[in-house]
């Protein structure tokens, strides 16, 4: 526990409860008193064992931020203020050039081959594939992209880095696992479809990000360039709250009403997280 200010038992039990309310403010049938339905306290049963282990992360959580330094002007740390970022020694460093200066590895990687640190072997003109490594089959569906990357990283170069209610509440990234650094995957719940309201085509599609030694993060669109910045060209610091949606040009569209043809806005709006994994330090090799 970091030195300071302390955190009371108080704010973790409202914090932990918050995480787990629904819209309606109801708290699911294993956080309540049988009796009066209210919120009950943790035991040390087995039962509540997971339980517990979250309500110590939001603990740890609110007491990183109680002592973070309060910004400029004297504005209150509130309790999912931004701490500064956390370095992570075993992250690979922001290197830009290692991808964008050579045109054969820029031309053989794309977002997955960057996330998973896989630089080299890659055939150009070759964009590597969650599941070609593992021969598993995937759609863009969350679900299955998941299945095919963690295969392609069995038994443990890639596993899955869950967020408990509270950080999902709050959209804050899982804690670091020793010797991992993180990567996360997003998908566009829209997926080649068009919306004659808005004139707009959606692009589907799949994108990752990866998290630098220094607790910032980077992508690489497909055979574009590694960069460092979100479609808004702000620093990406959580790739959960960066801007994700990028114009894609324009696409010749046939309107369903009226059957005229048409030109489009087309978009990539990776608007659907679909979650983090922990990637062993010095990456996996991925691709066929």
């Amino acid at each position: 526990m970091a030195k300071g200010a302390q955190v009371t038992s108080a704010e973790v039990d409202q914090a932990f409860y918050d995480s787990h309310r629904d819209s309606g403010g109801k708290l699911p049938p294993e956080l309540t008193d049988p009796v009066t339905g209210n919120s009950r306290k943790l035991t040390n049963s087995a039962k509540d064992r997971e339980l517990r282990k979250e309500w110590a992360k939001i603990r740890r959580h609110l007491q990183e931020v109680k002592n973070c330094a309060p910004p400029k002007g004297g504005a209150p740390v509130g309790p999912v203020a931004a701490c500064p970022l956390q370095k992570n020694p075993d992250a690979p460093l922001y290197e830009p050039d290692k991808w964008n200066k050579d045109p054969n590895i820029k031309n053989s990687t794309n977002c997955y081959a960057y996330a998973m640190d896989s630089r080299t072997g890659h055939p150009v003109g070759d964009k590597p594939q969650p599941g070609q490594k593992s021969g598993t089959a995937s759609t863009l569906d969350c679900s299955s992209l998941k299945a095919a990357v963690l295969a392609d990283g069995a038994p443990d170069d890639i596993v899955e880095a869950p967020q408990c209610p509270y950080q999902k509440q709050h959209k804050l990234p899982p804690p670091e696992r020793p010797g991992y650094y993180q990567v996360a995957l997003v998908r566009t719940s829209r997926q080649n479809e068009y919306d004659p309201k808005t004139n707009t085509y959606y692009y589907g599609d799949y994108h990752w990000y990866r998290e630098n030694g220094d607790g910032t993060w980077s992508h690489k669109p497909g055979h574009g360039e590694a960069q460092d910045k979100d479609s808004d060209g702000k620093p990406i610091t959580n790739p959960q709250t960066a801007a994700r949606k990028s114009p894609a040009g324009t696409r010749t569209v046939r309107d369903p009403v009226t059957g005229t043809i048409r030109s489009a806005t087309a978009v990539l709006d990776y608007d659907d997280f679909c979650g983090y994994f922990y990637v062993k330090k010095g990456g996996a090799a991925v691709g066929p």
